[in-house]
């Protein structure tokens, strides 16, 4: 398999799941304890790549509230993504 961006790109919610199960048939899921989380604190300190990597798997792990995501939508210059009913905003309901 060639690896390049547009392959790796929404590989988190697109194909995390079925690889470790193709991967370790039959084997038992691992579960993450609770406290092992968050990985919020480190986004600061990665490039914006990695930050938006890691806050990719971060969303896997539950739901997000409102509140933390809101500055980071408006840091991003999208603040129509916090307008009721529209795009991601509409999902975290």
């Amino acid at each position: 398999m060639t690896l390049n961006l547009d392959g790796l790109t929404g590989y988190v919610e697109r194909d995390l799941d079925a690889d470790p199960a193709r991967w370790f048939t039959g084997r038992p899921t691992v579960t993450v304890p609770a406290e092992t989380r968050p990985g919020a604190p480190f986004l600061d300190r990665l490039p914006p790549s990695g930050a938006a990597a890691l806050a990719a798997f971060d969303r896997r792990a539950g739901a997000l509230e409102r509140a933390a995501v809101e500055a980071d939508f408006l840091s991003l210059g999208q603040p129509g993504a916090l307008e009721p009913e529209l795009g991601l905003l509409r999902s975290m309901k």
